[in-house]
């Protein structure tokens, strides 16, 4: 079973040094305001005491030396694990777009109407749970060719 491990890091570091550490991890975060760095692997365990045990090894031998490169005082703040299946995958407004073959503002349209998903706004725009996304277009009538009629058609 796939699993993530997150570990948490109070941690002074530049740009330059937090880009050299990403590519050993899945992600890697750094939010300089609040000086907290996160770096995330995925782990391949069968249960959960086997992810926690694969996440402790994680951050003595990978986590903790590559953080401690960028800054050698800094801290572990937390250590989270969770299913891979746990994670939400999220859909913004072109992907939501895409799955309806309709435009992006069209999805905006559809998000002010009854019967539409609730979308989580974000600074970036709304964003919907994938599977929400993917049931809500596969109940979604058969999309027909709209747009307005040709001047010819309307009797001109």
């Amino acid at each position: 079973m796939d699993w993530y491990a997150e570990a948490e890091f109070a941690a002074h570091a530049t740009d330059e040094a937090v880009e050299a550490i990403a590519p050993a991890f899945v992600a890697t975060y750094y939010n300089s305001g609040d000086l907290v760095l996160r770096v995330r692997q995925r782990l391949d365990a069968g249960d959960y005491g086997a992810a926690l045990e694969e996440a402790q090894n994680w951050v003595d031998a990978t986590a903790a030396p590559a953080v401690q490169r960028v800054d050698p005082d800094a801290r572990i703040v937390r250590v989270a694990v969770e299913s891979a299946e746990a994670v939400t995958r999220l859909v913004g407004t072109a992907d939501f777009a895409k799955l309806l073959g309709v435009s992006p503002t069209r999805v905006r349209q559809l998000a002010e109407q009854p019967g539409f998903p609730a979308g989580l706004d974000t600074s970036a725009g709304q964003v919907w749970p994938q599977d929400v996304a993917e049931t809500y277009a596969a109940r979604r009538p058969p999309r027909t060719k709209g747009g307005r009629p040709r001047k010819d058609a309307a009797g001109s």
